[in-house]
C-alpha cells in the first residue's frame, strides 16, 4: 500500500514550521499575564445557542482567521481569563504530576467497584464440553443458530495459560501545547503511564499462577500529527535492534494507545506488519498474538459541533493543523479517513490481528459512536466496550435506559448482528460536561488494560480470512443544537428503537428454541439463562423494557444530558428530544403489543 511507505508530505511541514513560527513568538513573552489575556483574546468566541449561524475555524491561513475571530470578541477581564483556564483545566483533567508515584495517585481518581465495562468479554461463549456439544446438536436441529458462530471469536484459554513473553507498547494521545500546559499543567495520559498500567493489571490477573509472565515496555512519545507520529515512531521502533529482537521473541505485542493516538497506533502497526518489520510467527514457529487497545480513540473525529466552542478557538490559536486533523476524520472522503479505514484492513482482515475498543460513556471530547469505531461493521477481530465511570452518580442513574442501549447494542455488534444503529443515533445524548473527566478517567482502571489483553490472548483466531467492510453516514444530520436537524433526529430515533427491539425479539425467540437454552431451562428450571456458555438476548429483552417503562425524562431534568453551567449545549433542546422520543416510542410500543412485557 502506497501511504505506508510515504512521508508526510511538504505541504504539512510547511504549516507545522509555520504554526511553531507562531507559538515562538508567544514563548519569548515575560509577562505570564500578558501571555494570559493573549490566549484568551485569540481564542474566545461568544456562542449563542438561539442563532443557528455556524463559523468553522480554516487554519490554512491563520492571519485571515485571527481577524475574523477578532471581529466576535468580548470584552476580558483577569477575572473572565481565570474562569477560561479552569474551565480548561477542569475539561482536559491535564494535572502535573510525579510519574514514579503512578499508583498513589489513581486512588484520588477512581473508585474501582463504581466502574464498569459494558459489556465484558464474558458475551462470547467459552470453549468448554457442553459448548461443543450443543453446536453440534444445533447444527442439525438450529442451524441458523450454529452458523453464528463464525461472527465472533470464542474464549479458549483462561489465567491459567498465561504468555511467556510480551511485548507492551504504549502510545499517548493528543498533548497540549506548551503555552496552554502553563495553565493546566502537564498531561497525566502519558506513554509510560498506559504500559505501567498495562503491566501491573496482567500482573495481577495472573497473580495465583507459578509461570512468571516476562514483559518488555516500549513507550512510543512524540507531539505532532497523527501521520508525522507514524513515521517517526516507525523509524524509532526499526532503527532500535534490542527493540526488534524483544519482538521477534514475544508470544504477544500489545498496543495500548489513547485518544490520537488510536489512529496512529492503527495506522503503525499496519505499517510494521505490510513492511514485515512484525512477524505473525515466532523464533520457534508458534503464532504470534498482536493487538490494540483503543481507549477512548478519535476514530470517527471528535464531537461534530465542538469546533465552534470558543474553547476550541482557544486551541485552534495554537494547535493549528494537529487540532484540525482530528476533525478530518469526520469526513469519509478524507485522505486521513481513507487511510485509516485502509490500515484497519491489513491489520484486521489480512493480518488477523484484533483491536479492542473502549469509550467512555460521560466523554465530553469524543461520542461513543468515533470511540468505538462505529463506522468498521462487525467482524470477529474486532471488540467494543463502554467505560462508565462513578455508576453510582445520579445524573448516570437517570440514564439507566440509555446505558442498557448502550450495552446490548455493543453486544450485538460484537456478536455480529445489527443494532439498527441505534449506538449512533443516542451517541449524541451520552456527551460528558465539558468539566468533567470522561476521555482520560478510563485509562486509570485496570479493568480496561485487561479487557484489551484477555480479547487478544484468551479467544480464538479465525481460520479463513474475513473480509472487513465500512459504514457511511451524514455525522452533520447528528448535530442536536442545530435545530433544522431535531425533527428528522426524532422519527428517526423513534423508528430506529421500534426495530431494535424487533430485531432483539427476534433474536430472543431464535435463541430459546436452541438446544442449549432447552437444556440449560431443564437444568436450572428457570429463563435466566447463564451467558457463558452461548450467547442469547432472552433477558436482554426483558430487561431494557423494564428499564424504559421505568423511565421517565423531564424537560428540566438537567442531569439527563450536558450541563446547564457549562454553555456547551443547547441543553434544553436535547433533553426535549429525549422526551418526544419517550412519549413517541411508547405509543408504538403499545400499539405493537409491547406493553405486555410491563412488570
Amino acid at each position: 500500500m502506497s501511504f505506508l511507505l510515504s512521508k508526510s508530505n511538504e505541504s504539512d511541514d510547511k504549516a507545522t514550521s509555520s504554526a511553531e513560527q507562531i507559538v515562538e513568538n508567544e514563548t519569548n513573552s515575560s509577562n505570564f499575564s500578558g501571555l494570559a489575556n493573549k490566549l484568551w483574546e485569540t481564542g474566545k468566541r461568544r456562542f449563542s445557542t438561539s442563532d443557528n449561524t455556524q463559523v468553522k475555524v480554516n487554519v490554512s491561513n491563520q492571519d485571515e482567521d485571527t481577524k475574523d475571530i477578532d471581529k466576535e470578541l468580548d470584552p476580558v477581564d483577569e477575572e473572565s481569563y481565570e474562569q477560561a483556564a479552569q474551565l480548561l483545566k477542569e475539561s482536559t483533567n491535564q494535572v502535573s504530576v510525579n510519574y514514579e508515584s503512578i499508583q498513589a495517585s489513581n486512588a484520588n481518581i477512581y473508585t474501582a467497584d463504581k466502574t464498569q465495562l459494558l459489556p465484558g468479554l464474558d458475551i462470547l461463549p467459552r470453549e468448554t464440553l457442553h459448548y461443543k456439544i450443543t453446536k453440534y446438536i444445533n447444527s442439525y436441529f438450529a442451524s441458523d443458530i450454529s452458523n453464528d458462530d463464525h461472527r465472533h471469536l470464542i474464549i479458549s484459554k483462561d489465567n491459567k495459560s498465561p504468555p511467556k513473553k510480551i511485548v507492551l507498547i504504549g502510545v499517548h494521545g493528543f498533548f497540549p501545547h506548551p503555552n496552554i500546559r502553563k495553565i493546566i499543567g502537564n498531561p497525566t495520559g502519558t506513554s509510560h503511564r498506559f504500559i505501567q498500567e498495562a503491566e501491573k493489571s496482567i500482573k495481577e490477573y495472573y497473580k495465583e499462577n507459578t509461570e512468571e509472565v516476562e514483559m518488555f515496555s516500549i513507550a512510543l512519545e512524540k507531539e505532532g500529527k497523527v501521520f508525522e507520529r507514524v513515521d517517526h515512531f516507525y523509524e524509532v521502533l526499526t532503527e532500535n535492534e534490542e527493540y526488534l529482537n524483544q519482538i521477534d521473541s514475544a508470544d504477544m505485542v500489545y498496543f495500548v494507545a489513547h485518544s490520537q493516538g488510536c489512529p496512529t497506533s492503527i495506522i503503525l502497526l499496519a505499517k510494521l506488519l505490510q513492511n514485515g518489520i512484525i512477524g505473525k510467527t515466532n523464533i520457534d514457529g508458534t503464532n504470534k498474538k498482536i493487538g490494540i487497545l483503543c481507549m477512548a480513540g478519535i476514530m470517527n473525529g471528535p464531537v461534530y459541533y465542538k469546533d465552534r466552542y470558543w474553547f476550541t478557538k482557544l486551541y485552534f490559536k495554537f494547535e493549528g493543523d494537529r487540532l484540525l486533523e482530528l476533525f478530518h476524520f469526520q469526513n469519509f472522503d478524507s485522505i486521513q479517513m481513507k487511510m485509516l479505514q485502509e490500515a484497519m484492513e491489513i491489520l484486521i482482515s489480512y493480518q488477523n490481528c484484533k483491536v479492542c475498543f473502549v469509550g467512555s460513556l460521560t466523554d465530553q471530547l469524543v461520542p461513543l459512536y468515533s470511540s468505538c469505531c462505529y463506522f468498521t461493521k462487525s467482524h470477529p477481530n474486532v471488540f467494543r466496550s463502554c467505560y462508565i465511570d462513578n455508576i453510582n452518580n445520579n445524573g448516570l442513574y437517570k440514564k439507566k435506559f440509555l446505558i442498557e442501549i448502550v450495552r446490548i447494542s455493543l453486544k450485538l455488534l460484537n456478536l455480529g448482528y445489527t443494532d439498527n444503529k441505534m449506538l449512533l443515533n443516542i451517541s449524541q445524548f451520552l456527551i460528558g460536561k465539558m468539566s468533567g473527566k470522561g476521555h482520560s478517567s478510563l485509562y486509570y482502571d485496570p479493568k480496561v488494560y485487561l479487557l484489551g489483553f484477555r480479547f487478544i490472548w484468551e479467544t480464538s483466531n479465525i481460520t479463513t480470512q474475513e473480509p472487513l467492510s465500512f459504514h457511511k453516514y451524514h455525522i452533520e444530520k447528528l448535530d442536536f443544537t442545530n435545530k433544522l436537524n431535531t425533527e428528522v433526529i426524532n422519527k428517526r430515533l423513534i423508528w430506529s428503537s421500534l426495530g431494535f427491539l424487533g430485531h432483539l425479539k427476534q433474536l430472543s425467540k431464535k435463541h430459546m428454541f436452541s438446544f442449549y437454552s432447552i437444556m440449560s431451562f431443564w437444568a436450572y428450571g428457570t429463563h435466566k439463562i447463564d451467558d457463558t456458555e452461548t450467547p442469547h438476548f432472552h433477558n436482554d429483552l426483558f430487561s431494557l423494557l423494564d428499564k424504559f417503562w421505568n423511565w421517565n425524562p423531564e424537560v428540566t431534568d438537567k442531569d439527563m444530558t450536558g450541563d446547564g453551567s457549562d454553555n456547551n449545549a443547547d441543553d434544553n433542546t436535547s433533553i426535549k428530544d429525549l422526551v418526544d422520543w419517550k412519549n413517541g416510542l411508547s405509543e408504538l410500543l403499545a400499539l405493537n403489543g409491547y406493553e405486555k412485557y410491563k412488570t
